[in-house]
């Protein structure tokens, strides 16, 4: 399934705020899901880059999709360099073959979205961490003063500061023109508040972590039923309203809450997919 693309910048700032202190990182099943101009563009921006092959992977080789190691053979005087996966568990197909594209992993991290509210707030940002969970942008000056500008991470969000109010990132982080940018105007008006009294006044984040979590795995896992639909239309020659019942009765019908999918709704899920 494709994602929207103002549903990339949530995707981005939940995997960020899930990995840290750690890089985020994104598998090509990952970025398949997204719309192709806005991958790219967030490569040019500089806010997406390359990371390491996959050492691992999802076995496509049949419907129990099991986790298992990559092989990577290197380049000889006869063969291109190749990629597969070894299948030892029943039925033991052996090597399964796979694209090295298949392989691809980029990385992003709290620092690259600091950069983007620096941009908006028109400073030079210095990325200092102190204390772990906070990135401070830089110090801006607001109508009763100087205030600073950081990101920090709260319950698994990615929360931007600036003096003492605070909003949820994802509540002002869009794509436009292709790029991932904040609107200045929440910047300038964080910074023009006065100062709070106390200190409960800041605004309540939700904690929406894990809903974003499910949404994502929930496109997963609907990518990897059309898939498998599409193996098995293309093997056998079956009617969608088939294969789905065919899905239905394998692994690939069980969601990762344990829920198990009826015949109709993997029917709605391909014919979604296929949209």
């Amino acid at each position: 399934m494709v994602l929207k693309a103002r549903d990339i910048p949530d995707v981005l700032v939940e995997r960020i705020g899930a990995a840290y202190p750690a890089s985020a990182v994104f598998d090509a099943e990952d970025i398949s899901a997204w719309p192709a101009t806005i991958f790219q563009n967030l490569q040019r921006q500089g806010f997406l880059q390359s990371y390491r092959r996959a050492r691992s992977l999802i076995c496509p080789g049949c419907e129990w999709s099991c986790h298992k190691p990559v092989v990577v053979r290197s380049k000889t005087t006869t063969l291109p360099k190749r990629a597969f996966i070894v299948c030892d568990e029943a039925p033991d197909f052996g090597r399964i073959a796979l694209e090295l594209d298949d392989l691809r992993q980029f990385q992003t991290s709290i620092t690259k979205l600091a950069d983007v509210v620096g941009m908006a707030a028109g400073v030079k940002t210095r990325n200092s961490r102190t204390p772990a969970s906070t990135v401070h942008v830089g110090t801006i000056k607001g109508r009763y003063g100087p205030r600073t500008v950081a990101l920090r991470i709260d319950a698994g969000c990615v929360v931007l500061s600036i003096g003492d109010h605070s909003v949820a990132l994802t509540d002002h982080l869009k794509i436009v023109d292709l790029r991932l940018q904040i609107d200045p105007k929440i910047v300038g008006r964080l910074a023009n508040r006065k100062q709070a009294n106390h200190q409960f006044s800041s605004s309540h984040v939700p904690d929406r972590t894990q809903q974003k979590k499910r949404k994502i795995d929930t496109a997963k896992e609907d990518g990897r039923i059309f898939r498998r639909a599409q193996q098995l239309r293309k093997s056998h020659g079956a009617s969608w309203t088939e294969v789905a019942v065919q899905i239905s009765k394998t692994p690939f019908a069980v969601r990762s809450s344990g829920k198990r999918l009826s015949a109709d709704r993997i029917r709605k899920i391909i014919y979604e997919q296929r949209i």
